[in-house]
């Protein structure tokens, strides 16, 4: 089994959340992100073109995981 990539887009993903979540959004770039994975800035261009992209993604999964407990939520009251 091949050893998971600490540069795949969900580990770049938690990564920038935590940088959010500790510095705000002034706080987050893709150089802060690489430093927190321990690789450099650029492997993260496989994945995001750049912070907007990154912060794109962030938002992008957030409101994916709110619409899923929503449907939950609205499917136990039917």
């Amino acid at each position: 089994m091949p050893y998971p990539s600490k540069t795949n887009a969900e580990a770049i993903r938690r990564a920038a959340v935590s940088l959010l979540e500790r510095k705000g959004e002034a706080g987050l770039s893709v150089r802060a992100v690489a430093s927190a994975l321990g690789v450099v800035p650029n492997a993260l261009y496989h994945h995001y073109a750049g912070r907007d992209a990154l912060l794109a993604a962030v938002a992008d999964e957030g409101a994916r995981r709110v619409l899923a407990v929503v449907r939950r939520a609205v499917s136990a009251v039917d």
